[in-house]
């Protein structure tokens, strides 16, 4: 099934609130519109998987005590470490500690408060789908996307074809 038509309208402006944000966390635009496809089919609510993804980039430079000691708590500051001084990209970073937040729900641990703390409130608000946030950034069917492309560029052109319209009346 194709997304629906709203949907793919709002995805349009997601694109662009969150294209250059990802792209400097090392996200493709094919990955970036895979997390939009794969996070609706999962059922997560509008734009939170792109949203966990631009607050893990804000995150990591800036986290307050509290979140950084849930992170400590948990061993998993060595990631942050990591990424701040450029051992490891932003990107791996997130898939190590997406690894790492599916191995604690697999021992049956709360992740909230950890997704929280590396991810912030859309992490919280994603729940347990935070865990597969990295594997929502991979591919999605061909017939899938041929679907989506094909809604994508005609709502583009409808967009197009209003802003001509808009400065044809100016």
């Amino acid at each position: 099934a194709a997304l629906p038509k709203e949907k793919l309208t709002e995805n349009l402006d997601w694109a662009r609130e969150y294209d250059v944000q990802l792209a400097k966390l090392g996200f493709t635009a094919e990955e970036m519109g895979n997390i939009l496809v794969n996070s609706f089919d999962a059922g997560v609510y509008n734009d939170k998987a792109l949203d966990a993804v631009k607050e893990f980039g804000i995150e990591m430079n800036q986290l307050s005590t509290s979140k950084e000691k849930v992170i400590k708590d948990a061993g998993l500051f060595k990631y942050f470490e990591q990424m701040r001084t450029g051992s490891i990209t932003v990107k791996q970073g997130m898939t190590l500690l997406n690894e790492e937040l599916k191995k604690m729900e697999a021992q049956g641990k709360d992740i909230t408060p950890l997704a929280t703390a590396i991810f912030g409130s859309p992490g919280e608000d994603m729940g347990n789908d935070i865990r597969k946030l990295m594997d929502m950034a991979k591919g999605v069917s061909d017939t899938r996307k041929a679907q989506i492309d094909a809604e994508m560029a005609r709502q583009k052109e409808v967009l197009d074809q209003t802003e001509q319209a808009n400065m044809a009346m100016n």
